[in-house]
């Protein structure tokens, strides 16, 4: 019978050695337990500024034409297109199409020997009955951009620059 006695007196000695042992790991634990702080105030952060993305500098290559078509403002600075025709031009890889006025045109463009000179290749076009002040500006239109050999594209607009016989002109186009 002692035996049972010792065992049942080392389950109580062992369960008051535990509650000792879990009564200091607790106050342990509350002696390193951070203490909670309120939360600081906010600090009022600046705006988030979106960063201003300019547009890419021109490179003087083909690739700075593309995208949507133009429409042609002006035979040269003193020469607008008139109100009533829409002259056209748009520009794709090595493909150049667009509306001369009354008919459709297509050619080939490609990039010259230094950035802002171009080539184009032969034209073609529909050969639709046009009217008479049509007919004049589209055969205008065509020669000069069969003439065409330099072009530069700044502030929305694309300028080429062809020859009129002796004479250098610009067909301004806007978009």
């Amino acid at each position: 019978m002692t035996r049972v006695g010792a065992t049942t007196g080392s389950i109580r000695c062992s369960r008051a050695l535990m509650m000792l042992t879990l009564a200091f790991l607790c106050s342990v634990g509350a002696c390193t337990r951070k203490q909670q702080s309120a939360p600081a105030p906010a600090i009022a952060q600046p705006a988030a500024v979106e960063p201003q993305v300019a547009a890419p500098a021109p490179s003087g290559k083909i690739l700075d034409m593309m995208g949507p078509e133009w429409k042609l403002q002006s035979f040269d600075a003193d020469q607008p297109v008139p109100a009533d025709i829409r002259i056209t031009l748009a520009v794709s890889v090595g493909k150049l199409d667009g509306n001369g006025g009354c008919n459709r045109y297509m050619g080939s463009i490609d990039n010259g020997a230094a950035p802002g000179q171009l080539l184009i290749g032969p034209l073609a076009f529909t050969e639709m009955a046009c009217a008479q002040a049509a007919n004049e500006a589209e055969m205008r239109y065509l020669r000069a951009l069969q003439h065409a050999r330099t072009f530069a594209v700044q502030d929305g607009r694309l300028q080429v620059g062809y020859m009129d016989g002796e004479t250098a002109r610009t067909l301004t186009y806007s978009r």
